[in-house]
């Protein structure tokens, strides 16, 4: 019986060193920025970036040749923010890309004051930039902010990391996800739950424009159409058939 015991107590040991250590890795892959490899960013979100890759470079070196001017602005916790102001035709139109959704307030706030008090703006977000424009829609948004869109945002992190634990390492969330939840909230204050794109749209006030690829692997459409079913505003949406994370616009250009 002793030797049962003393079996049992390494087994659980190891176990949960096995736990803490999985918890640990999903932590730093998930909340710590990194330099992920292009490989691998490919298989999680399920699609085969290297076709579009021409597309994508010959735009983005027409992109770099129109005037533009870096800009540096001073988060709400105090640190140093870079952007890119492309000025366009300098009218008084203008789209605000991804951000932290309070530090997101602080651009739309620079903007502002560089167009003047009659600027229309429109906040748009892809992936994590998505549903950090779907958290901006709960605050309370200046006038000149005039809608929102949202393309392949997932309702909170707790439930896209369940999603990926799942489908992707075939494990169960519990209790990684429990432990990952501890560390986040002792290191940034928050939990994974605490934000959710989900519930901040059903504060929201400013029309809204949800797309999703139907073949999304690694954000799931049904979470946009959790978020599209919650959001208070007026709303529509574009659910691209073929199409994975992010990959919209490149199977529907036309559509989207």
């Amino acid at each position: 019986m002793s030797r049962i015991l003393k079996t049992a107590a390494a087994l659980l040991g190891a176990a949960a060193a096995a736990e803490a250590a999985g918890s640990a890795y999903l932590y730093r892959r998930t909340m710590i920025r990194y330099n992920a490899k292009t490989e691998r960013t490919m298989k999680m979100s399920g699609v085969d970036w290297e076709k579009y890759i021409p597309m994508m470079k010959e735009r983005r070196e027409w992109m770099m040749q129109q005037p533009h001017e870096d800009v540096w602005i001073t988060s709400h916790d105090g640190l140093k923010l870079h952007g890119t102001y492309f000025k366009g035709d300098e009218g008084n139109k203008a789209v605000i890309g991804n951000m932290d959704r309070l530090d997101g307030m602080r651009w739309v706030q620079w903007m502002v004051e560089k167009m003047g008090d009659d600027a229309q703006i429109l906040l748009h977000g892809n992936s994590m930039g998505s549903a950090t424009v779907c958290m901006m829609s709960g605050l309370e948004l200046p006038p000149q902010v005039k809608g929102i869109i949202s393309d392949c945002a997932f309702t909170s992190m707790k439930e896209v990391f369940t999603h990926v634990l799942h489908s992707m390492y075939h494990i169960p969330a519990f209790p990684m996800l429990q432990i990952a939840d501890w560390a986040n909230k002792r290191q940034v204050g928050y939990g994974l739950d605490d934000l959710s794109s989900a519930r901040e749209v059903r504060k929201a006030k400013v029309p809204f424009l949800f797309i999703h690829g139907e073949d999304d692997v690694f954000v799931p459409c049904w979470m946009t159409e959790e978020i599209y079913k919650n959001c208070a505003s007026p709303k529509t949406k574009l659910i691209v058939k073929g199409a994975g994370h992010g990959e919209s616009y490149y199977k529907d250009t036309e559509g989207y």
